[in-house]
């Protein structure tokens, strides 16, 4: 499996835990395992999480003025979309 990208299996700091060789290897196994039903699971709660950010989004965009809402639609399509938690880096923070 992939180390990042579609399909990749969730990260682990190998390295910076010290891990054997051996013991990396029953951790990939576990990772490998149980990657079928993180990936239900995410399939099941990313259309909810998706569906309920797009709610806020517009209960927010309904209280801007239209030059606000002009101003926040060129500030959306100059930025790429932020990651979800679980695919930020370790301590990054995302702006609320």
């Amino acid at each position: 499996m992939p180390e990042e990208g579609p399909g990749a299996l969730p990260p682990f700091p190998y390295h910076e835990v010290g891990l054997t060789p051996a013991q990396e290897a029953q951790v990939r196994e576990i990772l490998v395992r149980n990657k079928p039903r993180m990936d239900q699971l995410l399939e099941e709660m990313v259309p909810r999480v998706r569906a309920l950010a797009e709610d806020v989004e517009a209960q927010i965009v309904a209280v801007l003025t239209p030059e606000q809402q002009q101003r926040y639609r060129v500030y959306k399509a100059e930025r790429p979309p932020p990651l979800p938690p679980w695919a930020r880096p370790p301590g990054s923070q995302e702006r609320p």
